[in-house]
């Protein structure tokens, strides 16, 4: 190819004069677009499109806030749901007014109880037709006098002790022994008057190789003293209700409702008339009724 500024002659297929370096003929222009399905380079990648909605063209995608501008008032509620709720507010209000009046009159029984109250529980009649219940031995024994002192402590926490004197109830202890005694000497004069025996009771009991006191000693020993105190001493929680007086036997329970003492109660005194429950027996029984005084607020 000839080249048109020059004239020199270039192979076929050039587009820059060898020369001169002028475009040849059949070089594209500048302003000529790059041939088809040439590559693009240098071009920004685009952003992928995912499924974006239609857009009405009647109506923008989002309306943008516009402040300084008065919004709409909040709707105004019903005046029948006021009133409901008005009427549910009140309802709730007594329910619990009622509830603490409940409480104080059920609580009412137990709080004039509070106080410490002091009995002598005697049992001596009990304990004397107990003891002429024995065969032959029975008739010979006189109980003089078995009473000792007990306390019962009501607390406002609705808990309650039940303590025993332990000096009074040595000394009944101490009673009861001496007429023991009496009684033995009694019967052992009598079985020698019938035996037709010329020895006195000390030498009958020498003979068996025992005495009349280490007999006694042994009827009464420590243990079982240990043990009526025991029994005598209670503690747990108390309740109280239309002259009846329910008590539980340990803290950590509650009150039995098939067991309880009926009462009677004055400004200064309780009197325990009687008791009722499955497991009394005869001698839970003897010692009412029972009338406490009481001592302390």
């Amino acid at each position: 190819m000839i080249c048109s500024k020059c004239g020199t002659q270039n192979p076929d297929g050039v587009n820059f004069c060898a020369a001169c370096g002028a475009p040849l003929a059949n070089a594209p222009s500048p302003e000529q677009p790059a041939a088809p399905g040439a590559p693009v380079y240098n071009q920004p990648p685009q952003p992928p499109v995912y499924n974006q909605p239609p857009v009405n063209p009647q109506q923008p995608p989002f309306a943008a806030p516009v402040y300084g501008q008065p919004q709409p008032a909040p709707k105004k509620k019903k005046k029948t749901a006021l009133i409901v709720g008005g009427v549910i507010a009140g309802v709730v209000v007594l329910a619990i007014v009622l509830l603490v009046v409940a409480v104080y009159v059920s609580t009412a029984d137990e709080r004039a109880l509070v106080g410490e109250w002091k009995a002598t529980v005697d049992m001596t009649d009990y304990l004397q037709e107990k003891l002429n219940s024995i065969p032959e031995f029975g008739t010979y024994i006189e109980v003089t006098d078995f009473s000792f002192d007990v306390t019962y402590k009501f607390n406002d926490d609705f808990t309650y002790s039940r303590t025993v004197d332990e000096d009074s109830l040595d000394r009944a202890i101490e009673n009861i022994k001496g007429d023991m005694k009496n009684a033995i000497y009694a019967y052992a004069e009598e079985v020698i008057r019938q035996n037709g025996l010329n020895i006195s009771p000390e030498t009958m009991f020498a003979l068996s190789g025992t005495s009349v006191d280490e007999i006694v000693e042994e009827s009464y020993n420590e243990e079982l003293i240990a043990e009526m105190k025991e029994d005598l001493f209670s503690e747990g929680n108390f309740e109280a209700e239309d002259g009846n007086l329910f008590t539980s036997d340990g803290v950590d329970y509650m009150p039995d409702p098939n067991t309880y003492e009926a009462y009677e109660l004055t400004d200064n005194q309780l009197v325990l008339t009687n008791a009722t429950g499955p497991d009394l027996d005869e001698e839970d029984l003897a010692a009412y009724p029972m009338t406490f005084e009481k001592v302390a607020a």
